[in-house]
């Protein structure tokens, strides 16, 4: 075996050891993730029927205005009732609510196992039922600025809960990440921690800070969250942000060292199985 041959095949065994080694650890992390992921999964639909029961309750939707002129939806729900504010639909009390087009949704979340099946146990009471509406920034038009600045859309989500209440919350529209954070990047080469998160905390703030007052104390939808998905049923698809992965099996925050170290595994071994199995170089005169 000529030295070309026997560095290819120590390579190729080295790293396949280390290949070994990093996957002993990676996949048990992976499993792991995956067993910690423990939240309810929801099957989702939607429906523009302006009346329909919740819950065992009649629930009818009506446009109308609020005290100040400003367009509205009233909603009832058995005896309770509540004006929402929406976007004005393109036509007024048509038979469905499709005149809100991507601004309003009404959502049915239906329990489900991982699998995707139904889940064990399943009552009516367990049903989520969601009217979300989106809107635009105050003082924008929603035909035209008010489409497209979306760093300012709040979302209300109406629960009809089987007690017979109206549960309202408020969140607004995910922030971008801050793409250069000197203040961060020189904590971090320090090794100090506290204020790398001090330094990005503060970035953080100073984008709050910039959002129109009313909202600000909203909570920001967080991907992968139970709110954002039904918020998703209210946001133009063509405005949805691109999925970060930040929440999976194969985040760096997961897998550590283990990624790194597998690739460039691989990378070795099909280095090594090159200079292994390559054919042999015919010398001129031989």
């Amino acid at each position: 075996m000529d030295r070309t041959r026997r560095n290819g095949a120590i390579l190729l065994a080295a790293s396949a050891v280390a290949l070994g080694a990093s996957l002993s650890v990676m996949v048990p992390r992976i499993v792991a993730f995956n067993r910690s992921q423990t939240q309810q999964r929801y099957k989702k639909d939607t429906i523009t029927a302006r009346t329909y029961t919740a819950h065992g309750r009649d629930v009818s939707l009506t446009d109308a205005t609020d005290p100040d002129g400003r367009p509205a939806l009233r909603i009832r729900y058995g005896d309770q009732e509540l004006h929402a504010p929406v976007r004005a639909p393109g036509a007024e009390n048509m038979p469905t609510l499709d005149g809100y087009g991507e601004w309003l949704a009404v959502v049915w979340c239906i329990p489900v196992s991982r699998d995707g099946t139904p889940a064990d146990s399943l009552t009516s009471d367990d049903v989520r039922i969601i009217l979300v509406t989106r809107l635009p920034p105050e003082g924008f038009d929603p035909s035209t600025w008010g489409t497209v600045r979306r760093k300012e859309w709040s979302f209300a989500f109406h629960e009809f809960m089987p007690d017979g209440a109206i549960s309202t919350s408020h969140y607004r529209f995910p922030l971008p990440e801050t793409r250069a954070n000197l203040a961060a990047a020189q904590a971090e080469l320090e090794g100090d921690q506290a204020q790398v998160e001090q330094a990005r905390l503060a970035a953080e703030q100073r984008k709050i800070d910039r959002l129109p007052e009313s909202i600000r104390e909203f909570p920001e939808l967080k991907e992968q969250s139970f709110e954002w998905e039904v918020a998703l049923h209210a946001i133009p698809k063509l405005q949805v942000p691109a999925y970060r992965f930040k929440h999976t099996a194969f985040h760096f925050s997961v897998l550590g060292w283990t990624a790194p170290v597998a690739g460039f595994s691989i990378l070795g071994m099909l280095a090594g199985a090159g200079m292994a199995f390559a054919p042999s170089r015919i010398r001129p005169g031989a």
